[in-house]
């Protein structure tokens, strides 16, 4: 019991001893940096954008559709085929984008 005693005083005396201990734990690894193919290229952001667009214009093109089929715009049926050809252009655009893309993309591999 005595040198039970005597242990813990010589611990508790010698701080030195305590900080050695935890010193001695190994440090943890830095983190790795992103490889450059993790990060996301220009050309997948493009694709991503213009993938979006596409959708959102077949939606309101759809929606303006439904709506006109409705009556909802009254006799006006100019403003009707004006907003449905706009919406067709900015989709066809986005989708010669999209391919495109792609095109150089794989070019690149």
């Amino acid at each position: 019991m005595n040198d039970q005693n005597n242990v813990t005083e010589s611990v508790s005396q010698n701080p030195s001893t305590q900080s050695a201990s935890v010193m001695t734990q190994p440090a943890q690894p830095a983190p790795l940096a992103p490889h450059a193919s993790q990060a996301p290229s220009v050309f997948s952001t493009v694709q991503k954008i213009t993938a979006w667009v596409m959708i959102s214009s077949a939606v309101l093109f759809a929606l303006i559709g439904i709506m006109a089929v409705w009556d909802v715009f009254g006799n006006n049926s100019d403003i009707v085929w004006r907003c449905l050809s706009s919406l067709a252009i900015i989709a066809f655009a986005a989708l010669i984008i999209n391919v495109s893309i792609r095109m150089v993309e794989e070019r690149r591999k």
